[in-house]
């Protein structure tokens, strides 16, 4: 496991962190939410080849900051954790384009870490409509498990406020505060590519998860 050496912060570009705490959380989700792509903070984490250490160095976005700030997901060992990003998770942050075809090799978080990504967009970018598809059923009930987990996890004065949640139907969370929904789809799905007000959905928001 890499172990980060040390992290510093870099110009914000207007991010201006220090006002937050004096903002409601819909204030400061809506905030958060246009700056998702700035990368405030660098992270250097310590990796061994060999016998020898060497360095990677990582530009932290807001939005990687958020998920590791929020969300938790279960650890088969350790029970409910932080969603600490990985090295596999960053370099995707890294290296992303909006069309990522990515080879899969299981255990590495990719499939979470894209769900968390967009999670985040949903709660802090009012109007979002996220569709994620699976291949199959059980797998995108396994999505929706993970992605329902966030929710259930975030601290309760955000469930009970900004982001409250109404359901409009299986493996679907609706944010009526922010306008934003989320859903976990399958392939076989005609219905996949439309919002429940039956509009088409932004191909950028589509993911097909095996």
């Amino acid at each position: 496991m890499p172990k980060v050496v040390r992290e510093y912060e870099v110009p914000n570009g207007g991010l201006e962190i220090g006002r937050m705490d004096r903002m409601s959380d819909l204030a400061l989700l809506k905030r958060l939410g246009r700056f998702l792509d700035l990368r405030p903070l660098k992270r250097y984490e310590e990796t061994k080849t060999g016998a020898t250490g060497a360095e990677t160095a990582f530009d932290v976005s807001v939005r990687d900051l958020v998920i590791e700030a929020l969300l938790k997901v279960r650890s088969k060992t350790r029970g409910l954790i932080p969603l600490k990003l990985n090295r596999a998770q960053l370099e995707f942050s890294r290296n992303h384009t909006k069309r990522s075809i990515v080879l899969k090799a299981r255990q590495l978080g990719i499939t979470t870490y894209v769900a968390a990504r967009f999670f985040v967009q949903t709660i802090t970018q009012p109007g979002t409509v996220t569709v994620q598809v699976a291949h199959d059923q059980d797998s995108a009930e396994e999505i929706f498990k993970i992605v329902h987990r966030f929710w259930e996890n975030l601290p309760k004065a955000m469930q009970d406020g900004a982001l409250l949640t109404s359901r409009a139907n299986i493996r679907h969370i609706v944010f009526p505060r922010l306008d934003s929904e989320y859903r976990v789809a399958t392939a076989a799905d005609e219905n996949a590519g439309r919002s429940r007000r039956g509009s088409p959905i932004g191909v950028g928001h589509l993911l097909l998860t095996r």
